[in-house]
């Protein structure tokens, strides 16, 4: 029974100490972060700020629109996205990806992106067996990356 419970309290620890994102208040953000953050939206409404491993993500509202935006722990802005019907992608987009190397994968999540260095992403999260990318497309279809 020593075993179990030992076993059980290991798990929880190395649960805990390498999980990669965590939720957070607001004022546990670093001020530099929120303030990029109000300067670029101000007037948005946040639900929900996470601590990832690299960067902070807010979840928010701005004109009855919900939105997601990464910044840097520095305050950099590094992008925002907004959840969006793949069918609604433009027809090249999604001509692009079906004749693809991923055309095949399950489609697991689709959104809108803006980035500092592109206005306009569309994001093709996919997923086989254990395997997942985010694929990262231009308005013309091209694919520019893949995460």
């Amino acid at each position: 029974m020593k075993n179990l419970i030992l076993l059980f309290a290991l798990c929880c620890f190395f649960s805990s100490a390498f999980s990669q994102e965590k939720e957070i208040n607001e004022s546990d953000v670093p001020k530099v972060v929120v303030d990029a953050f109000y300067a670029k939206y101000s007037g948005a409404v946040t639900s929900v700020w996470i601590q990832g491993t690299d960067n902070y993500e807010v979840t928010f509202v701005k004109d009855d629109v919900t939105l997601e935006a990464n910044y840097s722990y520095g305050g950099e802005w590094i992008e925002t996205s907004k959840d969006f019907d793949f069918d609604k992608f433009p027809d090249v987009v999604k001509r692009a990806f079906a004749i693809g190397k991923y055309g095949k994968w399950n489609v697991e999540k689709s959104a809108v992106v803006e980035t500092p260095d592109y206005k306009l992403l569309y994001m093709i999260e996919v997923s086989k067996g254990k395997k997942s990318y985010e694929l990262y497309y231009s308005p013309d279809g091209e694919l520019l990356k893949k995460e």
